[in-house]
């Protein structure tokens, strides 16, 4: 919806790294190779990226925080 657009591009616009730096910090922390990515427009403390990661036959979704690079968690994607 457009809604969701807004609020999208407004996560982007206060993110501090940019996805490819989101995407890189992911496959580090975590290893695996990312398949999908972008913001997270479910955060509310403000902007987060979630990458999902195909490592060893399962799926992860990893969230980044927007402003520091920081991995702030991991979880097993059981639904794909």
């Amino acid at each position: 919806t457009a809604l969701a657009d807004l609020n999208d591009a407004k996560s982007l616009e206060d993110a501090e790294i940019t996805l490819q730096q989101a995407i890189s910090a992911a496959e580090n922390e975590h290893g695996g190779q990312a398949v999908d990515a972008g913001i997270d427009d479910d955060s509310f403390s403000g902007p987060v990226f979630e990458v999902s990661l195909h490592k060893d036959g399962r799926m992860y979704d990893v969230q980044v925080d927007g402003k520091t690079g920081k991995v702030t968690g991991i979880r097993e994607d059981k639904d794909d």
